[in-house]
């Protein structure tokens, strides 16, 4: 049973992209990774890409190996994030009735940023200004009832990104490296009964142009 709703949980958050729940059955690993593809590109502006999924029943856990969101328009060719490992683990209170997923954690770990800045903004400012703005252009455009609806929303209880190594990359080129101190977000959509992958992705980006842009400034003033 515990296996069942594993599986009937990520079914429900892939439902309507890459294909829908018939091609989540024949390919599912494949399928969950368009899905973070897409939800990753809509919130970023990005083209995210996604190496490898891999599901473990048995633990409740998912596990993305080499996400790499692209810098964007306007931002020299190159990745300004790559997540070596990301495991999200559904809590065993996720229900497939009511549509809505607990995630337990999000552990993301190996993880290299590459900051570079255009004036007064930053590649991850950009990133998540794109986010910020679909996500506020969404929420305005959906009804009431639609809100209060929990089908594949997520609720993350504790999410984690340690290990990550900043290189901050200045005007002339020339490059700085530092290491970032464990980003913790908690309790991610409880206070909305669930927030969209999207908003999920969009929460994360503003948290670490905000901890990256604190570390970035630091690195440059001491040059």
């Amino acid at each position: 049973m515990r296996n069942a709703i594993f599986i009937g949980v990520l079914l429900l958050l892939v439902l309507g992209t890459a294909g829908g729940a018939y091609v989540f059955l024949a390919r599912p690993e494949y399928t969950v990774a368009r899905a973070v593809e897409d939800a990753g590109r809509t919130a970023s502006g990005s083209k995210v890409q996604v190496e490898k999924v891999t599901f473990s029943p048995a633990s409740n856990e998912a596990k993305i190996a080499n996400l790499r969101v692209p810098n964007p328009e306007g931002f020299p060719a190159g990745d300004t994030i790559i997540i070596g490992k990301l495991t999200a683990k559904v809590a065993p209170t996720s229900s497939i009735e009511n549509g809505l997923t607990i995630l337990q954690e999000i552990s993301i770990s190996d993880a290299h940023i590459a900051y570079r800045t255009r004036g007064e903004t930053s590649n991850l400012g950009a990133l998540a200004a794109h986010a910020n703005k679909v996500t506020e252009a969404a929420q305005k455009s959906v009804s009431p009832k639609e809100r209060a609806q929990k089908a594949n929303k997520i609720i993350v209880d504790n999410l984690y990104m340690r290990d990550t190594v900043l290189t901050v990359i200045n005007a002339s080129g020339k490059s700085i490296e530092r290491r970032m101190a464990t980003l913790h977000l908690s309790n991610v959509g409880r206070t909305k009964d669930g927030v969209t992958p999207v908003e999920v992705a969009q929460i994360f980006l503003a948290e670490v142009e905000r901890s990256a842009s604190r570390v970035a400034s630091e690195a440059l003033a001491e040059r």
